[in-house]
């Protein structure tokens, strides 16, 4: 025999020894199989190995992929770092790309930004190198060069704020320091705005400070001096000439004391803004000369709260002829009339005639003082003692009011007549008489008016006459007309009169509108009132309740015949009632808790709110028995009935035999106290009753533990749950013979038990045997439950019926019970019998001898 054939025969022999491995394995539910499944395994990996790299080699366009975790947990592992690592690169790469497109985008943004920048004005917070001093360094002459030759200078906004610190020793704004140059041009074209703020040192605005150039158009436009509590004067020219001036704000100036002064000022002339406010500067003692003149947008000026003021100038507030006649208001209040030293000169020489001076609180606007009045006249006559205005329709005036009062013969005021109408009018727009016009502007009262339920209305004073007084009243007197009697009702809700009565008086006699409380079950609601009604249940009625809580507020004259009805509602009240089965009322539930029914009062028709019948420990739910349950209080008390059951205790039930074995598990039975309680013995087979005993000593439900008493007496009886005087009942019954299976046990559905009858041990449950030996056919179980064949079954009733309860009792004393079914199951994984290890054994020696032998032949 060749080599070839050698070895084909050995191939032969090695493929059925691995049958024969594969066959022991079968038999044996393991064996070498998961050395096979290794082996297989591996052989599987490879495999997926080399698929893999001949698919990569097939691939030129590369993709990202994730695999599945293969068992051991690291295949394909460092192809997916390679691919991962490869993306991410990518992913640098064009992330880079993007941050160099994203930096020329912001360079050009950049560039385009410096562009736009070098146009646009911006604004500058300016410190104290930014300016110009004189040789002490206190006062300032304008920018400095190093500022002005700046590229902030040349982008500036225009807006100059003074402010801060770096100012705290400046004294002074310096002659001509942001005003116009030598050559006639303004120094600074830029400057549209000036605050001068927070400065705690400065104390003068000098000559021609801030002046413009008036009508270039290049001028300062607002101007804002605020919180300078030591500025003292503001100089000559110091803001005059800017045309485009429209805003000057002074505020917190405790301590200015002049506009310039008598011989020139100009302090704020030929600029154009509309309204001035001069307002709050304690100090304040002059307006000078043409201190705000040649405004000619000018039309209200504000002199407000300057308490120290003596002297307006010529020509402060001088708005030109012809073309510059603008102003109209002039608003006064808190200056001091009786100042001696007080004088207006030609101040408003050129104002328009026909204007109006307006005399207005310090606190409140709204509410001028008489003194407030009085400097109101002072200007009013100050601007037509000009000699220009002298008729009714050129002079200037003081607008006032006159308060209308009507009053009854007792001096009391009369707001509206008795069919309730309004009276009036009340105010009426007049002027405080001027004795330029010497009379032809008094006021002339009109006649009294109509008002229902009074009469002879008559005008107190003269029918025409001055006006000197803010508010001047204008008094008329009436006598009041005989009251009307009237008719009282008390009602009840539904209409029903409880009384009335009709009233009389005098027309100042009070009307008693006392509450009455003398109808016992109601309570009061309202009160209403009817001017049309002839009885309660006519006419149109209105709530009055309000002439209940101000009971002097009407008399019988203001009443005029009105009735009223005082509305009462009948009191009424709803308790609900719990009672048990018996009928009596339910105050303490099982735990000895009170318990307390819902009860509410109110009145008639009113709703009220029931969240529903409670639990009551011990008790059963709640039924409707009786009442009148609408959630709707009536008149009078109502009750509302609602029946609890008891629960009651539970009864034992035993069933045993003579010996005290339970012929089935005690049975408890429960119920409400007035439910039936049936003793009427059970029927076990081979068992007759025999006694009944009864037990009210223990609560335990194990038999020995019970004092037991003969209750013959209560057999095949019925009671109630409450009647009972024992808390459990024992049936005994006693053993008429043996059963067919030899045994003492009872055939009633219950299972055998297993009690030695001849020795009474219990404990002795050795299972029957036939000589020893197994009964044939019987199958393997675990802890008995023998059965012979053609013997009766003694789980069954005569019903034929298996007793479910004593069955499931049986098998958790004598283990699980082996049917048929049971056979036909092959064993499952895990379960071996004995023989299965030995075969196995045996076949693989068998297997290696044979290829040993076979080696060994052939000299392998």
């Amino acid at each position: 025999m060749n080599n070839k054939t050698k070895h084909r025969d050995y191939k032969k022999v090695k493929h059925v020894m691995y049958a024969s491995l594969a066959a022991a394995t079968l038999a044996g539910g393991m064996g070498t199989t998961p050395i096979v499944l290794a082996e297989a395994l591996e052989a599987d990996v490879a495999m997926q190995n080399d698929d893999s790299n001949n698919t990569e080699k097939a691939n030129t366009r590369p993709v990202v992929e994730i695999p599945d975790v293969l068992p051991d947990g690291k295949v394909a592992t460092a192809q997916t770092e390679n691919k991962v690592e490869k993306l991410e690169k990518t992913q640098q790469v064009t992330a880079a790309e993007q941050a160099k497109q994203n930096r020329g985008t912001k360079e050009k943004a950049t560039k385009s930004a410096a562009t736009k920048d070098k146009t646009a004005r911006v604004g500058h917070v300016f410190t104290y190198a930014d300016f110009s001093y004189d040789s002490a360094g206190t006062t300032i002459t304008g920018f400095s060069s190093a500022f002005t030759s700046s590229e902030a200078y040349r982008n500036w906004d225009g807006d100059l704020t003074i402010t801060g610190d770096d100012f705290e020793n400046l004294v002074a704004i310096g002659v001509e320091a942001f005003g116009i140059a030598q050559n006639n041009t303004k120094k600074y074209p830029n400057l549209k705005k000036v605050v001068l703020q927070g400065l705690p040192t400065l104390q003068h605005i000098r000559e021609a400070a801030f002046e413009g150039t008036f009508g270039t158009g290049i001028d300062i436009e607002s101007v804002r001096l605020v919180d300078l509590p030591m500025l003292d004067d503001i100089g000559s020219r110091a803001f005059a000439l800017n045309s485009t001036l429209t805003t000057v704000v002074l505020e917190k100036l405790p301590v200015l004391k002049r506009f310039g002064d008598a011989g020139s000022s100009y302090c704020f002339a030929a600029g154009s803004f509309s309204e001035i406010s001069i307002i709050g500067l304690p100090s304040l003692e002059e307006i000078g000369y043409c201190a705000f003149g040649y405004n000619p947008n000018l039309q209200t000026i504000n002199l407000v709260d300057l308490p120290s003021l003596e002297y307006i100038a010529g020509e402060a507030f001088f708005v030109g002829v012809d073309d510059y006649n603008a102003v109209q208001n002039v608003n006064v209040g808190g200056l001091n009339p009786l100042n001696p030293d007080f004088y207006i000169s030609n101040g408003f020489d050129g104002v328009p005639s026909g204007g109006v001076v307006t005399p207005v609180g310090v606190v409140d606007r709204d509410k001028p003082t008489a003194d407030d009045l009085a400097v109101a006249v002072t200007f009013r006559d100050a601007i037509n003692n000009q000699g220009w205005f002298s008729t009714p329709d050129t002079v200037w005036y003081i607008n006032n009011k006159v308060n209308y009062q009507y009053v009854d013969q007792k001096g009391r005021p009369i707001t509206k007549g008795t069919d309730g109408t309004p009276v009036g009018p009340q105010t009426a727009d007049v002027r405080i008489s001027d004795s330029v016009l010497k009379g032809s502007d008094f006021f002339t009262a009109p006649s009294a008016p109509e008002i229902a339920g009074y009469s002879n209305g008559t005008l107190e004073g003269d029918k025409t006459r001055a006006i000197t007084s803010l508010n001047q009243p204008i008094i008329y007197r009436y006598n009041q007309d005989d009251a009307e009697a009237f008719t009282v009702y008390w009602v009840d809700s539904d209409g029903t009169v409880l009384d009335s009565k009709e009233f009389e008086g005098q027309p100042d006699e009070i009307v008693d509108l006392t509450l009455r409380d003398d109808f016992p079950g109601y309570r009061f609601q309202s009160l209403m009132s009817s001017t049309d009604a002839s009885t309660a249940d006519t006419g149109s009625w209105t709530s009055a309740d309000n002439l209940i809580d101000n009971p002097d507020s009407l008399n019988y004259g203001d009443n005029a015949g009105r009735s009223y009805k005082f509305v009462y509602a009948a009191i009424g009240s709803v308790t609900y009632k719990y009672i048990d089965q018996y009928g009596a009322e339910i105050k303490q539930d099982s735990n000895g808790d009170d318990v307390t029914p819902f009860s509410i009062a109110g009145v008639k028709d009113e709703a009220y709110e029931f969240s529903g019948v409670p639990e009551i420990a011990g008790y059963g739910t709640g039924k409707y028995v009786s009442g009148d349950e609408t959630k709707v209080i009536g008149a009078g008390d109502r009750e509302i009935v609602y029946q609890f059951r008891k629960i009651a205790e539970p009864i034992t039930i035993y069933r045993v035999d003579t010996d005290g074995k339970e012929l089935q598990d005690p049975e408890e039975i429960s119920g409400y106290v007035d439910d039936l309680v049936d003793l009427t013995p059970k029927d076990f087979d081979n068992y007759d009753f025999k006694e009944l005993y009864g037990s009210t000593n223990s609560t335990s439900r194990l038999v020995p533990d019970l004092t037991w008493e003969h209750r013959d007496e209560l057999i095949g009886t019925n009671f109630k749950f409450d009647e009972n005087t024992a808390q459990s009942y024992k049936f005994v019954y006693a053993k008429r013979g043996a059963t067919p299976d030899g045994s003492d046990k009872p055939n009633s559905g219950t299972t055998p038990d297993k009690t030695d009858t001849a020795s009474g041990n219990e404990n002795d449950k050795t299972p029957d045997k036939t000589n020893g030996d197994e009964i044939p056919g019987k199958l393997p179980s675990s802890g008995g439950g023998d059965k012979q064949p053609g013997k009766k079954d003694d789980s069954h009733n005569k019903a034929g019926q298996t007793n479910r309860k004593d069955s499931a009792k049986n098998t958790s004393n004598n283990g699980a019970t082996t049917t048929n079914a049971d056979k036909a199951k092959l064993p499952k994984s895990g379960s071996v019998k004995d023989y299965v290890v030995p075969v196995l054994g045996l076949t693989v020696l068998v297997g290696l001898f044979g290829v040993v032998a076979f080696k060994k032949k052939w000299k392998l």
